[in-house]
């Protein structure tokens, strides 16, 4: 696609390639996340790497009361460095 001149879709080729290839270790892999070289039972697996549903609440609460900040401040950060760079004698 690159030869074609047709950018969007070599990304997008190029994007579910990489899609595909975390699919196939993630199905290989099931259900451990993180073998061990010292046994199955040392895997790190879905179930016992799983936080309680009283922490993923709690995050959940703490995320929804930072999102606006992070949203905030990026927004803010945009406006303040928008524009193309002058160089000037003081530039490096």
């Amino acid at each position: 696609m690159l030869y074609a001149r047709r950018f969007t879709w070599a990304f997008v080729g190029s994007s579910l390639m990489i899609l595909a290839m975390m699919g196939v270790a993630a199905v290989s892999l099931y259900p451990a996340l993180v073998p061990s070289l010292g046994g199955r039972e040392f895997d790190l697996t879905i179930r016992n790497s799983s936080s309680t549903p009283r922490t993923l609440r709690t995050m959940l609460w703490i995320a929804l009361g930072g999102m606006p900040i992070v949203l905030v401040y990026t927004t803010v950060i945009y406006r303040v460095f928008k524009g193309k760079v002058k160089l000037s004698h003081d530039s490096y």
